[in-house]
């Protein structure tokens, strides 16, 4: 569907409770309203950057300038957008320098993404990042290109499998690095395998988890949890992992 302005016209606006945020918009970030107040106070450029609104008074682009014009009793300037709905706030920011994966990840939970909402609950529930959870636990690469393009699928299995992720590296959580990205994904690669077994992992970190030395990459902390893995168990020849399974 296209989207035009209704006219060219700016329109002029100094009752502020005429206009209305999108719930699901993103944060109001107070430094960039901060830089706003001062550069409006340097000099207002505003008739040349006039907030968006649907028919709603939606704010659909502008919402920091808006609270940054507000916060100076100044009038708003704005231009009514044909046809824009609440969903034309992502396509209008995701290019900008402003709108960041985060952003949009919360604008699709609030407009009824089921996959991006059990995303950004998990999010918050374990106080961690989308690339944290997507590529340093269930070792997604693409997963920001399948954001972007709102293919990503992240439903009760994914969560799952976070859930059992964080529980299990909960064995490392004394080591000083044991909850540094670089060894998420190492040991988020080693469960990969298939005669990876939890119970032997745990005895394994419980003995001998003194072999484990800060590294500085992925592929360090790989081989050495490679090697705790197998440490003293050459008896047990059937259950040794080796390196030359992975592309280390």
């Amino acid at each position: 569907m296209a989207v035009y302005a209704e006219d060219h016209r700016v329109k002029v606006e100094s009752n502020y409770n005429k206009f209305k945020l999108i719930h699901n918009n993103r944060d109001i970030n107070p430094s960039n309203v901060e830089n706003l107040v001062k550069s409006i106070k340097k000099e207002d450029l505003s008739e040349y950057f006039p907030i968006l609104v649907n028919s709603k008074m939606e704010i659909i682009d502008g919402q920091h300038r808006f609270h940054a014009l507000k916060r100076l009793n100044l009038p708003i300037r704005y231009k009514v957008v044909k046809n824009a709905e609440p969903e034309m706030v992502a396509q209008i920011n995701q290019n900008q320098k402003a709108w960041n994966v985060v952003d949009f990840i919360k604008f699709e939970a609030g407009m009824g993404n089921t996959n991006f909402q059990n995303l950004y609950a998990d999010m918050q529930k374990y106080n961690m990042t989308h690339t944290s959870i997507l590529g340093f636990i269930l070792r997604d690469q693409n997963h920001n290109k399948k954001i972007k393009i709102k293919t990503l699928v992240y439903g009760p299995t994914q969560s799952n499998e976070v859930a059992r992720f964080l529980k299990e590296v909960q064995i490392f959580k004394n080591l000083p690095f044991g909850t540094h990205r670089n060894f998420y994904f190492a040991f988020s690669k080693l469960r990969s395998h298939y005669k990876y077994d939890t119970a032997v992992m745990i005895h394994q970190a419980s003995k001998y988890s003194s072999v484990l030395t800060p590294q500085v990459t992925r592929e360090g902390y790989f081989e050495q949890l490679v090697y705790l893995y197998n440490y003293n168990r050459r008896g047990n020849k059937g259950g040794l992992i080796n390196l030359r399974d992975f592309d280390v």
